[in-house]
């Protein structure tokens, strides 16, 4: 009877620790989406930096603006964006709070959207009637309205 009263137990701990193995760590999916601050219209191909110690995770944007972090640990986290053509997003902090409710499916969800603004750059060099360099005058730009 004691022999069996071990094996008993020795089956309980092997059928727990099969239970422990199988129900999954919390983790978490920052979900996000990359658009025009001023149009919101959706940035293709920015490429998207979520930074946590020791090492930086990076994203790229696909074709309709979003992008998306899985697999991650329960912590806080500062994304930033860079697009071509936009200024660099000021970085954003991002929580998956291990003492959060997970969803259904056992995650942390965070959903982020970063505006970004355009930026112009004008160069050239202004010349008189003949090629020849003019200096000292005043350009002025003016802005058109778009409809």
């Amino acid at each position: 009877m004691r022999f069996g009263g071990l094996w008993l137990g020795l089956v309980w701990l092997f059928a727990a620790g099969e239970l422990a193995a199988q129900v999954p760590a919390t983790t978490g999916v920052v979900d996000g989406e990359v658009v025009d601050g001023v149009t919101g219209t959706p940035i293709a191909n920015a490429r998207v930096k979520l930074k946590k110690e020791p090492e930086d995770l990076y994203a790229g944007v696909d074709g309709e603006g979003h992008f998306r972090f899985a697999g991650l640990a329960p912590a806080g986290y500062s994304l930033s964006v860079e697009s071509p053509g936009f200024l660099p997003a000021t970085p954003t902090y991002v929580s998956l709070v291990s003492d959060a409710n997970p969803e259904a499916d056992g995650l942390i969800h965070a959903k982020v959207t970063v505006k970004l603004t355009a930026y112009a750059v004008i160069t050239g060099r202004v010349t008189d009637p003949y090629g020849m360099p003019v200096e000292d005058c005043q350009i002025t730009v003016d802005r058109k309205s778009v409809v």
